[in-house]
Protein backbone atom coordinates (compact mmCIF):
# COMPACT_ATOMS: atom_id res chain seq x y z
CA UNK A 1 0.00 0.00 0.00
CA UNK A 2 2.18 2.44 1.01
CA UNK A 3 4.51 1.67 -2.34
CA UNK A 4 1.06 2.06 -4.04
CA UNK A 5 0.84 5.34 -2.07
CA UNK A 6 3.84 6.94 -3.25
CA UNK A 7 3.39 6.01 -7.43
CA UNK A 8 0.30 8.08 -7.43
CA UNK A 9 1.88 11.39 -6.89
CA UNK A 10 4.61 10.48 -9.90
CA UNK A 11 1.57 10.16 -11.94
CA UNK A 12 -0.22 13.44 -11.09
CA UNK A 13 2.86 15.27 -11.65
CA UNK A 14 3.51 13.26 -14.98
CA UNK A 15 -0.42 14.08 -16.11
CA UNK A 16 0.44 18.04 -14.90
CA UNK A 17 3.57 18.01 -16.68
CA UNK A 18 2.02 17.02 -19.77
CA UNK A 19 -0.69 19.85 -19.32
CA UNK A 20 1.55 22.58 -18.63
CA UNK A 21 3.99 21.89 -21.58
CA UNK A 22 0.46 21.77 -23.56
CA UNK A 23 -0.61 25.00 -22.16
CA UNK A 24 3.36 26.36 -22.86
CA UNK A 25 2.93 25.53 -26.49
CA UNK A 26 -0.27 27.07 -26.54
CA UNK A 27 0.63 30.52 -25.26
CA UNK A 28 3.61 30.15 -27.37
CA UNK A 29 1.57 29.87 -30.78
CA UNK A 30 -0.64 32.82 -29.96
CA UNK A 31 2.04 34.76 -29.39
CA UNK A 32 3.87 34.16 -32.54
CA UNK A 33 0.49 34.46 -34.03
CA UNK A 34 -0.52 37.63 -32.46
CA UNK A 35 3.25 39.02 -33.16
CA UNK A 36 2.99 38.14 -36.62
CA UNK A 37 -0.87 39.92 -36.51
CA UNK A 38 1.27 43.08 -35.16
CA UNK A 39 4.10 43.09 -37.55
CA UNK A 40 1.71 42.66 -40.63
CA UNK A 41 -0.57 45.54 -39.01
CA UNK A 42 2.59 47.90 -38.86
CA UNK A 43 4.14 47.09 -42.04
CA UNK A 44 0.46 48.16 -43.65
CA UNK A 45 0.57 51.32 -41.45
CA UNK A 46 3.95 52.03 -42.50
CA UNK A 47 3.30 51.48 -45.89
CA UNK A 48 0.15 54.15 -45.93
CA UNK A 49 1.27 57.91 -46.97
CA UNK A 50 0.54 60.42 -44.22
CA UNK A 51 -3.14 61.74 -44.52
CA UNK A 52 -4.02 58.77 -45.85
CA UNK A 53 -6.39 55.65 -45.08
CA UNK A 54 -6.32 52.03 -46.72
CA UNK A 55 -10.22 50.98 -47.44
CA UNK A 56 -11.52 47.28 -48.36
CA UNK A 57 -14.96 46.95 -48.98
CA UNK A 58 -16.88 43.46 -49.75
CA UNK A 59 -20.76 43.33 -50.59
CA UNK A 60 -21.50 46.84 -48.96
CA UNK A 61 -24.42 49.16 -49.52
CA UNK A 62 -23.09 52.51 -48.93
CA UNK A 63 -25.74 54.82 -48.53
CA UNK A 64 -24.39 58.58 -49.60
CA UNK A 65 -26.98 60.80 -48.90
CA UNK A 66 -30.83 59.83 -49.04
CA UNK A 67 -32.12 58.40 -51.92
CA UNK A 68 -28.40 57.68 -53.85
CA UNK A 69 -26.67 54.18 -52.85
CA UNK A 70 -24.07 52.45 -54.06
CA UNK A 71 -23.05 48.62 -53.95
CA UNK A 72 -19.44 48.25 -53.68
CA UNK A 73 -17.82 44.71 -54.29
CA UNK A 74 -13.99 43.65 -53.34
CA UNK A 75 -13.44 47.08 -53.68
CA UNK A 76 -9.77 48.50 -53.04
CA UNK A 77 -9.77 52.27 -52.23
CA UNK A 78 -7.75 54.91 -50.50
CA UNK A 79 -9.71 58.30 -48.38
CA UNK A 80 -7.13 61.38 -48.47
CA UNK A 81 -7.43 63.86 -46.07
CA UNK A 82 -7.12 67.27 -47.84
CA UNK A 83 -5.22 68.54 -44.48
CA UNK A 84 -2.67 65.84 -43.27
CA UNK A 85 -2.69 67.72 -40.15
CA UNK A 86 -6.42 66.94 -39.29
CA UNK A 87 -8.33 63.71 -38.90
CA UNK A 88 -10.89 61.85 -41.03
CA UNK A 89 -13.99 63.04 -40.17
CA UNK A 90 -16.57 60.85 -42.44
CA UNK A 91 -19.23 63.58 -42.26
CA UNK A 92 -17.22 66.31 -43.66
CA UNK A 93 -17.32 65.12 -47.14
CA UNK A 94 -15.57 67.82 -48.45
CA UNK A 95 -12.65 67.25 -46.93
CA UNK A 96 -11.51 63.97 -48.20
CA UNK A 97 -10.94 62.32 -51.19
CA UNK A 98 -12.43 58.42 -52.44
CA UNK A 99 -9.68 57.06 -54.48
CA UNK A 100 -10.68 53.70 -56.15
CA UNK A 101 -7.87 51.19 -57.38
CA UNK A 102 -9.67 48.49 -58.13
CA UNK A 103 -13.52 47.14 -57.47
CA UNK A 104 -17.04 46.99 -58.70
CA UNK A 105 -19.30 50.00 -57.65
CA UNK A 106 -23.19 49.75 -58.85
CA UNK A 107 -26.06 51.80 -58.85
CA UNK A 108 -29.94 51.48 -59.23
CA UNK A 109 -32.14 52.96 -61.37
CA UNK A 110 -33.99 55.31 -58.62
CA UNK A 111 -30.46 56.45 -57.20
CA UNK A 112 -29.49 57.37 -60.92
CA UNK A 113 -32.52 59.06 -61.46
CA UNK A 114 -31.91 61.11 -57.83
CA UNK A 115 -28.11 61.61 -59.11
CA UNK A 116 -29.17 62.90 -62.35
CA UNK A 117 -31.63 65.30 -60.82
CA UNK A 118 -29.50 66.60 -57.79
CA UNK A 119 -25.68 67.25 -59.50
CA UNK A 120 -25.25 66.28 -62.95
CA UNK A 121 -26.28 69.37 -64.29
CA UNK A 122 -23.62 72.74 -63.74
CA UNK A 123 -24.85 75.01 -61.19
CA UNK A 124 -27.11 77.34 -62.57
CA UNK A 125 -28.37 75.75 -65.18
CA UNK A 126 -32.23 74.57 -64.54
CA UNK A 127 -32.49 71.18 -64.98
CA UNK A 128 -34.74 70.91 -67.71
CA UNK A 129 -36.15 66.92 -67.21
CA UNK A 130 -38.87 66.83 -64.53
CA UNK A 131 -40.13 63.84 -62.91
CA UNK A 132 -37.66 61.66 -63.95
CA UNK A 133 -37.67 58.15 -63.93
CA UNK A 134 -34.51 55.91 -64.73
CA UNK A 135 -35.10 51.48 -65.53
CA UNK A 136 -32.23 49.30 -66.96
CA UNK A 137 -33.74 47.47 -69.25
CA UNK A 138 -31.66 44.59 -70.98
CA UNK A 139 -27.57 46.22 -71.46
CA UNK A 140 -29.47 49.90 -71.54
CA UNK A 141 -30.58 52.49 -69.75
CA UNK A 142 -33.85 54.00 -70.26
CA UNK A 143 -34.67 57.82 -69.54
CA UNK A 144 -38.01 58.94 -68.92
CA UNK A 145 -39.08 62.37 -68.10
CA UNK A 146 -41.10 65.43 -68.64
CA UNK A 147 -38.98 67.90 -70.72
CA UNK A 148 -40.02 71.71 -70.55
CA UNK A 149 -39.71 72.65 -74.29
CA UNK A 150 -40.74 75.92 -73.74
CA UNK A 151 -42.51 78.08 -71.13
CA UNK A 152 -45.86 76.23 -72.23
CA UNK A 153 -44.86 73.23 -73.90
CA UNK A 154 -43.83 69.99 -71.73
CA UNK A 155 -43.04 67.34 -73.35
CA UNK A 156 -43.02 63.35 -72.64
CA UNK A 157 -39.72 61.93 -73.46
CA UNK A 158 -38.35 58.92 -73.78
CA UNK A 159 -34.99 58.30 -74.20
CA UNK A 160 -33.20 54.71 -74.36
CA UNK A 161 -29.39 54.72 -74.05
CA UNK A 162 -26.11 52.19 -74.13
CA UNK A 163 -23.76 52.71 -72.22
CA UNK A 164 -20.10 51.71 -72.50
CA UNK A 165 -16.15 54.11 -71.08
CA UNK A 166 -15.00 56.35 -73.97
CA UNK A 167 -11.13 56.32 -74.80
CA UNK A 168 -10.23 59.12 -72.68
CA UNK A 169 -11.67 57.59 -69.55
CA UNK A 170 -15.40 59.00 -69.13
CA UNK A 171 -18.66 56.87 -69.35
CA UNK A 172 -20.19 57.41 -73.02
CA UNK A 173 -23.92 56.89 -73.04
CA UNK A 174 -25.09 56.14 -77.01
CA UNK A 175 -28.32 57.51 -77.80
CA UNK A 176 -30.21 54.57 -79.36
CA UNK A 177 -33.55 56.12 -79.40
CA UNK A 178 -35.26 59.36 -78.49
CA UNK A 179 -38.97 59.71 -78.33
CA UNK A 180 -41.61 62.75 -77.20
CA UNK A 181 -45.07 61.67 -76.87
CA UNK A 182 -43.94 58.55 -78.03
CA UNK A 183 -43.04 60.16 -81.61
CA UNK A 184 -39.45 59.62 -82.71
CA UNK A 185 -37.71 62.54 -81.54
CA UNK A 186 -36.14 63.85 -85.10
CA UNK A 187 -39.75 64.76 -86.02
CA UNK A 188 -40.42 66.78 -83.22
CA UNK A 189 -37.50 68.17 -82.67
CA UNK A 190 -37.59 70.18 -86.71
CA UNK A 191 -40.99 71.92 -85.35
CA UNK A 192 -39.99 73.02 -81.91
CA UNK A 193 -35.90 73.85 -82.26
CA UNK A 194 -35.17 71.16 -79.88
CA UNK A 195 -31.14 69.65 -79.65
CA UNK A 196 -29.64 67.02 -78.32
CA UNK A 197 -27.39 69.60 -76.09
CA UNK A 198 -30.78 71.08 -74.55
CA UNK A 199 -31.82 67.97 -73.14
CA UNK A 200 -28.28 67.78 -71.74
CA UNK A 201 -26.72 71.22 -71.23
CA UNK A 202 -22.73 71.57 -71.76
CA UNK A 203 -20.19 72.16 -69.13
CA UNK A 204 -19.49 70.27 -65.87
CA UNK A 205 -19.77 66.85 -65.72
CA UNK A 206 -21.80 66.25 -68.95
CA UNK A 207 -20.99 67.00 -72.24
CA UNK A 208 -22.81 66.17 -75.70
CA UNK A 209 -20.61 64.24 -78.89
CA UNK A 210 -22.95 63.82 -81.72
CA UNK A 211 -25.78 61.36 -80.64
CA UNK A 212 -23.56 60.63 -77.11
CA UNK A 213 -23.92 62.16 -73.47
CA UNK A 214 -20.30 61.98 -72.60
CA UNK A 215 -19.88 62.06 -68.35
CA UNK A 216 -17.12 62.62 -66.52
CA UNK A 217 -16.88 60.46 -63.97
CA UNK A 218 -14.48 62.44 -61.62
CA UNK A 219 -17.08 64.01 -59.31
CA UNK A 220 -20.15 62.31 -61.04
CA UNK A 221 -21.24 61.76 -57.49
CA UNK A 222 -22.00 63.52 -54.24
CA UNK A 223 -18.58 64.31 -51.69
CA UNK A 224 -16.63 63.04 -51.34
CA UNK A 225 -15.11 63.08 -54.71
CA UNK A 226 -14.24 59.95 -56.48
CA UNK A 227 -11.67 59.83 -58.75
CA UNK A 228 -10.14 56.03 -59.82
CA UNK A 229 -9.25 54.55 -63.88
CA UNK A 230 -13.09 53.46 -65.35
CA UNK A 231 -12.21 49.87 -66.95
CA UNK A 232 -16.13 48.95 -68.10
CA UNK A 233 -19.54 50.08 -67.69
CA UNK A 234 -22.58 47.52 -68.17
CA UNK A 235 -25.84 47.03 -67.32
CA UNK A 236 -26.00 43.59 -64.70
CA UNK A 237 -29.67 42.96 -63.75
CA UNK A 238 -30.84 45.72 -61.88
CA UNK A 239 -27.95 47.74 -61.90
CA UNK A 240 -25.65 49.69 -63.58
CA UNK A 241 -22.11 48.30 -63.01
CA UNK A 242 -18.86 50.84 -63.04
CA UNK A 243 -15.97 48.53 -62.64
CA UNK A 244 -12.72 50.04 -61.72
CA UNK A 245 -8.95 48.79 -62.23
CA UNK A 246 -5.94 50.92 -61.94
CA UNK A 247 -3.74 47.81 -62.11
CA UNK A 248 -2.52 48.49 -58.16
CA UNK A 249 -3.96 46.13 -55.90
CA UNK A 250 -3.83 46.73 -51.81
CA UNK A 251 -3.70 44.07 -49.84
CA UNK A 252 -5.09 44.37 -46.86
CA UNK A 253 -3.98 42.85 -43.77
CA UNK A 254 -4.90 40.69 -41.23
CA UNK A 255 -8.75 41.98 -40.44
CA UNK A 256 -10.10 40.91 -36.47
CA UNK A 257 -13.11 38.79 -38.78
CA UNK A 258 -10.94 37.87 -41.75
CA UNK A 259 -14.23 35.20 -42.36
CA UNK A 260 -16.46 37.66 -42.71
CA UNK A 261 -18.15 37.77 -46.13
CA UNK A 262 -19.56 41.76 -46.03
CA UNK A 263 -17.20 43.96 -44.52
CA UNK A 264 -16.35 47.43 -44.36
CA UNK A 265 -12.49 47.96 -43.09
CA UNK A 266 -10.17 51.23 -42.68
CA UNK A 267 -6.40 51.16 -41.90
CA UNK A 268 -4.27 54.21 -41.82
CA UNK A 269 -4.79 57.85 -41.19
CA UNK A 270 -6.33 59.17 -37.66
CA UNK A 271 -9.93 58.77 -37.33
CA UNK A 272 -12.36 61.38 -35.55
CA UNK A 273 -16.02 59.66 -34.75
CA UNK A 274 -17.81 62.60 -32.56
CA UNK A 275 -15.34 62.79 -29.93
CA UNK A 276 -13.53 59.81 -30.25
CA UNK A 277 -10.12 60.19 -31.79
CA UNK A 278 -8.63 56.74 -32.80
CA UNK A 279 -4.81 57.05 -33.93
CA UNK A 280 -3.19 54.61 -36.46
CA UNK A 281 -6.71 53.32 -36.89
CA UNK A 282 -7.68 49.59 -38.17
CA UNK A 283 -11.61 49.25 -37.87
CA UNK A 284 -13.28 46.56 -39.54
CA UNK A 285 -17.35 46.69 -40.07
CA UNK A 286 -19.56 43.86 -40.43
CA UNK A 287 -22.91 43.18 -40.23
CA UNK A 288 -24.91 42.78 -36.54
CA UNK A 289 -26.92 40.05 -38.22
CA UNK A 290 -24.18 36.84 -38.92
CA UNK A 291 -26.71 35.75 -41.58
CA UNK A 292 -26.91 39.46 -43.92
CA UNK A 293 -25.47 39.11 -47.31
CA UNK A 294 -24.62 43.05 -47.38
CA UNK A 295 -23.11 44.89 -44.25
CA UNK A 296 -25.35 48.45 -45.53
CA UNK A 297 -23.85 51.55 -43.92
CA UNK A 298 -25.26 55.58 -44.02
CA UNK A 299 -22.57 57.96 -44.54
CA UNK A 300 -25.15 60.73 -43.07
CA UNK A 301 -26.54 58.69 -40.44
CA UNK A 302 -23.42 56.33 -39.25
CA UNK A 303 -23.11 57.48 -35.55
CA UNK A 304 -26.45 56.22 -34.90
CA UNK A 305 -25.52 52.99 -36.44
CA UNK A 306 -22.42 52.39 -34.41
CA UNK A 307 -24.29 53.48 -31.49
CA UNK A 308 -26.62 50.99 -31.81
CA UNK A 309 -24.35 47.98 -32.58
CA UNK A 310 -21.30 46.07 -31.12
CA UNK A 311 -17.72 46.69 -30.65
CA UNK A 312 -14.82 45.02 -29.43
CA UNK A 313 -11.21 45.41 -29.48
CA UNK A 314 -8.80 42.52 -30.46
CA UNK A 315 -5.17 42.33 -30.81
CA UNK A 316 -3.04 44.99 -32.37
CA UNK A 317 -5.50 47.57 -31.29
CA UNK A 318 -8.00 46.52 -34.33
CA UNK A 319 -11.67 47.78 -33.68
CA UNK A 320 -14.30 45.51 -35.28
CA UNK A 321 -17.84 46.87 -34.90
CA UNK A 322 -20.67 44.79 -35.74
CA UNK A 323 -23.68 47.32 -37.31
CA UNK A 324 -27.06 47.08 -38.11
CA UNK A 325 -29.21 47.27 -41.24
CA UNK A 326 -30.38 50.54 -41.66
CA UNK A 327 -33.73 50.08 -40.90
CA UNK A 328 -32.44 48.86 -37.29
CA UNK A 329 -30.66 51.82 -36.22
CA UNK A 330 -33.82 52.60 -33.54
CA UNK A 331 -34.23 56.39 -35.82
Amino acid sequence: MNRSARAKPKIRVADQAKVFAAFIKAFGDVFRAHESHRRNLHTQLQKTPPGTSRLWARRARLLMEPGIAILMDDVEATLVVRDVLAPLIPEKTEGYRFVIHQGRMALDGPSIAVLMTRHSYPTGIKNPLEDLRVTLPADSIKLEANFQAGPFVRLPVTMLLAPSVAPDGRIALKMLELRAQGIPIDRVMGLLGVELSRLVPQGGKLSVTGDTILINPVGMLPAPVTEGRLHRVEVHGEHLVMTYNNGAPLHPPTLPAPDSSAYIALVGHDLLVGKIMMQDVCLQMVPLDPNAHWIEFALPDYRAQLAAGESSLHFGDELLYRIPALDHTGD
